[in-house]
């Protein structure tokens, strides 16, 4: 592990079963993540987040460090699973990070106006989703660190982290 705080836990609800395999895989192999849990669907979000249902009675589950949603589900999707949860206090200080294929300027502002604090354009390759966790991960360590930063702010400061570590590479 590095250099950082502690690893993460990541709530991912994503039906395609090959994004859960591929981030199953990237979880397997990186010290910067403690755990990754997949639900399906946007009620089975809910129903984890607020022990709910078939979780109701688990005492071993804690809240995540953040959520990877997709937009497109079946059940609940997306978008309304971000408003329901902007609908409860202690689910708000959740960062919920988007990743869909949808990735049009009108998509990205409406998951953000949603309550969405990242939004990533789901990846094409194990090495576009290896890269791209890695640098969220190194994001959320570095606004975790900083006592002035309001997770209000995530737009903003994901924007201008990301053209700062291009960069930096450059």
């Amino acid at each position: 592990m590095t250099a950082r705080n502690r690893p993460v836990s990541i709530l991912m609800a994503d039906d395609d079963s090959i994004m859960r395999i591929l981030f199953e895989e990237f979880a397997m192999d990186n010290p910067d993540v403690n755990s990754l849990e997949f639900v399906l669907d946007g009620i089975e979000l809910l129903d984890r987040l607020m022990l709910r249902s078939e979780y109701k009675n688990r005492t071993d589950l804690c809240m995540p460090d953040f959520i990877l949603l997709d937009i497109s589900m079946p059940r609940m999707n997306g978008r309304d699973a971000l408003e329901e949860m902007a609908r409860h206090e202690f689910l708000t200080s959740i960062p919920k990070i988007v990743m869909t294929s949808y990735d049009t300027e009108e998509d990205i502002n409406e998951a953000y106006d949603m309550g969405a604090s990242v939004f990533l354009a789901k990846p094409t390759s194990m090495g576009i989703l290896t890269q791209n966790m890695e640098c969220l991960i190194a994001y959320w360590y570095d606004c975790l660190s900083n006592p002035e930063f309001e997770l209000k702010d995530a737009r903003a400061s994901w924007e201008n982290w990301q053209f700062n570590m291009l960069e930096s590479c450059a």
